[in-house]
């Protein structure tokens, strides 16, 4: 029997698989890990973390492919801001028979491998509150899945965390992907779309519905130590941290959804293991707001959008993209594209893929899905607009145009919204 770890990632996010592979290393250097891709901009990573860590790729990449295809199919191919993020799932038809899956943006402070000991008694294990987000339903599931008796109240106890979770090869067919995915996008109302989540609640959904024999360590073990990096209070302790409510060590820490970086929650912590290797680049590469040397084709753009010449900034975006190709690596870029594209009328499909990579990229949030909710209905996709407006709604309740907005789409056929809102 093998065992084993998956992580996802790709060159974006290279600093955060680094840290988090030392941490992994520094208690465990036998256990093999397999990097699944995030998407194709992923060559740098594999390589450096090849190198260094003795991680290998994950070879089936026609099943990547086809989960993305699927994603497509059943969703569209702008519903997720972060569709790739579904390829975890291939965990499942990857080369060990036990494994476990980790996000990125993850520090581990034991020998987590020996977690899957409890798979002896479960087929999938879990390790998180998020149970006890409004009774299992925030940021996975809205109230649609009880009124239909979907699951029953005590059944969404099981609900997880889709950043750490383990199982084994073979309690899952490819097919039960495919069936799932469809399944949920007949029912999008069941889901917390609009909290921003991704893959997370159709990934509790397949689990729930096909995985019966379940653990969650966080309410298993007793006085277990919690894991957010949202959580103020957590005491240093060398290079573990600890939790002072129930005096233990964490087992990791999870970023979900809270920002890392300088002035943000535990950022030592986490740059202790980004650079706890001698033989590892020590320049860090994370997002960090530029407020100095812009470079100069971001500098015009922006003057033609605040001028609102939105056909001439289009038409000179690709000239400016390569005369500055650092600007690709910046998500305003993204974001100012997406509104010249949007307002070129023939372009507009363009500014849906603008407006993801803005998103990846770290850009305002509440600004990308108002405006690309917008569009969206300009587009009549409908059911895009609703999960990007509720999303804009949710960040700001105040905002009387997204709620205007929100409120004209029709069930089925959808209007043409014309306003947007540039910064």
């Amino acid at each position: 029997m093998t065992r084993g770890i998956y992580i996802l990632t790709n060159d974006a996010t290279l600093d955060h698989a680094i840290a988090l592979l030392s941490s992994i290393r520094a208690r465990d250097s036998a256990t093999p890990i397999v990097m699944i891709p995030y998407d194709d901009r992923s060559q740098q990573a594999a390589t450096v973390l090849g190198r260094h860590f003795g991680v290998t790729p994950y070879e089936d990449t026609d099943l990547l492919e086809g989960i993305d295809s699927a994603v497509r199919r059943n969703f569209g191919a702008d519903f997720f801001w972060r569709p790739t993020m579904f390829r975890k799932q291939a965990a499942w038809f990857g080369p060990f028979d036990e494994f476990l899956y980790l996000d990125a943006d993850i520090v581990v402070f034991e020998r987590v491998i020996d977690n899957l000991d409890h798979l002896s008694d479960c087929d999938f294990l879990c390790c998180d509150n998020q149970h006890e987000h409004e009774g299992g339903l925030r940021y996975i599931f809205t109230s649609e899945i009880l009124v239909d008796r979907v699951f029953a109240r005590d059944v969404l106890r099981d609900v997880f965390n889709g950043g750490w979770w383990a199982s084994k090869k073979g309690v899952l067919k490819e097919e039960d992907l495919w069936a799932n995915l469809e399944e949920c996008a007949r029912h999008r109302d069941y889901f917390d779309f609009a909290t921003g989540v991704c893959d997370q609640p159709i990934l509790n959904y397949l689990v729930l519905k096909r995985l019966a024999r379940r653990r969650n360590l966080f309410r298993y073990e007793a006085r277990a130590p919690r894991m957010w990096a949202g959580t103020a209070g957590f005491k240093r302790r060398g290079d573990l941290l600890v939790d002072p409510a129930v005096g233990r060590s964490l087992k990791f820490l999870h970023w979900a959804g809270t920002p890392l970086g300088p002035g943000h929650p535990y950022w030592r912590v986490w740059k202790h293991y980004r650079l706890l290797r001698p033989d590892l680049p020590r320049q860090l590469s994370l997002p960090v707001k530029n407020t100095k040397g812009v470079p100069w084709g971001l500098f015009i753009l922006r003057l033609l959008v605040k001028s609102r010449r939105f056909t001439l900034a289009a038409r000179l975006e690709q000239r400016l993209e390569l005369l500055t190709p650092e600007v690709r690596q910046i998500a305003e870029w993204y974001y100012l594209t997406a509104l010249c594209f949007q307002n070129s009328r023939n372009r507009r499909r363009e500014a849906l893929s603008r407006y993801r990579l803005a998103l990846e990229f770290g850009y305002h949030e509440f600004l990308v899905r108002y405006n690309r909710g917008v569009l969206h209905a300009q587009l009549h996709n409908n059911e895009e607009a609703r999960a990007d407006l509720l999303r804009a709604v949710l960040l700001k309740p105040d905002h009387a145009d997204a709620q205007r907005l929100l409120g004209q789409l029709p069930v089925k056929h959808g209007g043409r919204p014309d306003g947007f809102e540039e910064r």
